[in-house]
C-alpha cells in the first residue's frame, strides 16, 4: 500500500462522519463509518490502476 492510499484511507472515517452527522443519523454511525472505512481500505488493496 503507498503513502497516497494510506492518506485516502484515513480520510472516509471523518468524511463518513460528518455526512452521518448532517443528515441526523446518530444509530448505527459507529457501524456505517467501520464499513465505509473497510470498503474503502479493501477497495484500495484489492483494486487495480488504470
Amino acid at each position: 500500500m503507498t503513502l497516497v492510499a494510506c492518506t485516502k484511507k484515513l480520510h472516509s472515517r471523518p468524511f463518513v462522519r460528518t455526512a452521518l452527522h448532517g443528515w441526523g443519523i446518530r444509530e448505527r454511525a459507529d457501524d456505517i463509518r467501520l464499513c465505509v472505512s473497510e470498503l474503502a481500505t479493501n477497495a484500495l488493496l484489492s483494486g487495480v490502476t488504470p
